[in-house]
């Protein structure tokens, strides 16, 4: 839900520059995304076992979102004035993330089915404690 939200949101920037395509892409940004999206991705750790859950979301957190944050600044500073560029890049990195989304909920309902039927779950709740 909320990549297409987002997709949509910047497609609207994009196409029709205006107060209103500004209010939902920021409406996306900061309450659709800290209500639905944030949430639902702290459930996809409950598959890793718990002493590795904590590496993973520092990993994370930690590195991969800080180095995506720096490879988007750069590439805002190196596209400069070229904003068709940019809206480009934009639009087909939006696709990549909502088909790879797509993609992650299909291995995680997997996943979680597989660790179900082997009733490893239990082992995992008492790893928390």
């Amino acid at each position: 839900f909320e990549p297409g939200t987002t997709l949509a949101a910047f497609l609207g920037v994009a196409a029709w520059p205006s107060i209103s395509a500004g209010v939902f892409a920021r409406f996306d940004q900061e309450a659709l995304r800290r209500c639905l999206a944030n949430p639902v991705n702290n459930l996809l750790y409950n598959a890793i076992p718990g002493k590795q859950r904590a590496r993973s979301i520092t990993f994370n957190e930690g590195i991969v979102v800080p180095i995506g944050s720096v490879l988007a600044g750069l590439i805002i500073i190196l596209l400069g004035d070229q904003t068709g560029l940019l809206k480009v890049l934009a639009l087909g990195l939006s696709v990549v993330w909502v088909v790879m989304t797509w993609w992650q909920r299909g291995v995680y309902s997997r996943s979680l089915l597989d660790l179900l039927k082997r009733s490893q779950l239990e082992t995992f709740v008492r790893d928390d404690k």
